[in-house]
């Protein structure tokens, strides 16, 4: 039954929660006193939403909610190590997704989304537009709405709603996508008014978005787009379109943008900024390098001296205290997650549900990918976080609210999904 694979899962994340109270306590200082409070919030929300998948939907894919509980956990236990205070904040913001996640649970089903789609369009560009209007700015880019007491960053959740948009107006207007327009040799045109409205609401919101400085959030929209354009048509030319675009795009933002030129810089030659910009880049590189094959051991890393190393460089301070065999022991956990969320969209019952499912998973893929990557030097460094795993409480609510979408979309498969198989 998935259940009782889940459950056994989710057993073995709360012996990992067990033994992170037992070393906290016998490591003695301020990072004992509210351990057991912390850990125990965490891991009763995930039995509380276990329990509630039991009774709503049965059969719901067994996988997902266990390796995003292996991967917030982790977080929260590397957390706590450099903030008990901060990890108690994120162990809240992790309470609060699992209850969205739940009301996703309760629902009926998701295809009344997609019936609302222009509706969730218009209220993610009436959130940018309010953050461009009167957001704060952070690190370079102008992405936070404050309200009274609550702050976040609207981006999030405009991932989300445009991936909702696109699922729905993808799979009503997939036949006209597919037609060709104009046709010159193997290249193919599409019809031109089934693609316009979609570029339009799309591109606007980039524009908002790139004018707000948020590089990750802009590259992330666009992935999304082009990623969930293949799926709904199969047409190898919006890949070749999304590619030359996505270098135009840069080598304007090079241009424009003071900060995206920086980072492109810094990306390039760290060590030419190494009192500057380049400081956060060079510092990290400094901890992976000390982490070696099996790593420092937990509490021995010095990451702390990373800066923003809870948010950006989190993943960092895993690899130092647990070496190259942890971080990829942590990257197997968002690779497991990416082939699952595939894996249920191709089973999908309905159209919009492969293309919602699979647009979900190409942004959470996407981000591992940006941010890993910016980290390692692999890419330049956007500032977005590590799903699931880094501290955010936008980010953290959002991607729980992403689960339980996909975990809806699994409650409805052309066929059942048995364990790991």
């Amino acid at each position: 039954m998935p259940r009782a694979t889940e459950a056994k899962l989710l057993l073995s994340a709360t012996v990992l929660l067990a033994a992170a109270v037992v070393f906290f306590h016998l490591s003695g200082g301020r990072a004992a006193a509210s351990a057991t409070r912390v850990f125990a919030l965490a891991g009763g929300s995930y039995w509380a939403v276990h329990l509630l998948q039991y009774r709503c939907r049965p059969e719901s894919d067994p996988l997902l909610l266990p390796l995003a509980a292996w991967m917030s956990l982790l977080g929260l236990i590397f957390l706590y190590r450099l903030d008990p205070e901060l990890a108690a904040r994120q162990a809240v913001w992790v309470t609060l997704g699992l209850g969205g996640l739940a009301f996703f649970l309760v629902l009926p089903g998701y295809l009344v989304l997609a019936e609302y789609k222009y509706l969730g369009a218009g209220v993610a560009l009436v959130l940018l537009a309010a953050t461009l209007l009167v957001g704060a700015k952070a690190g370079g880019a102008k992405s936070w709405l404050e309200l009274g007491f609550l702050r976040f960053q609207p981006v999030e959740a405009v991932k989300l709603l445009m991936i909702v948009f696109l699922a729905g107006y993808l799979d009503e207007h997939r036949a006209l996508l597919q037609t060709n327009w104009r046709q010159w040799g193997p290249i193919g045109l599409p019809v031109l008014h089934a693609l316009l409205p979609l570029l339009a609401i799309w591109g606007l919101s980039l524009f908002l978005v790139a004018f707000q400085r948020d590089l990750g959030g802009a590259l992330l929209l666009f992935g999304t787009l082009v990623a969930m354009l293949y799926l709904a048509t199969g047409r190898a030319l919006y890949l070749v379109a999304g590619f030359l675009l996505l270098a135009v795009g840069f080598a304007a933002g090079y241009y424009l943008f003071d900060h995206v030129r920086v980072r492109i810089q810094v990306w390039l030659d760290p060590w030419a900024q190494v009192h500057g910009a380049g400081y956060q880049v060079v510092q990290g590189f400094f901890s992976l390098a000390a982490g070696g094959l099996w790593g420092t051991g937990l509490g021995l890393g010095q990451a702390h001296y990373v800066p923003a190393v809870a948010t950006d460089y989190l993943f960092v301070a895993l690899a130092e205290e647990m070496g190259l065999a942890g971080a990829l022991g942590l990257l197997s956990l968002y690779l497991l997650f990416t082939w699952r969320g595939f894996r249920l969209a191709l089973n999908a019952a309905e159209s919009v549900g492969r293309l919602l499912a699979g647009g979900l998973t190409a942004l959470f893929a996407l981000q591992t990918l940006l941010i890993t990557g910016g980290v390692t030097g692999l890419l330049p460094l956007t500032g977005v976080t590590l799903p699931f795993f880094s501290y955010g409480g936008s980010a953290t609510v959002v991607y729980y609210l992403l689960l339980g979408l996909l975990l809806q979309v699994s409650g409805h498969q052309s066929g059942r999904l048995e364990g790991g198989g």
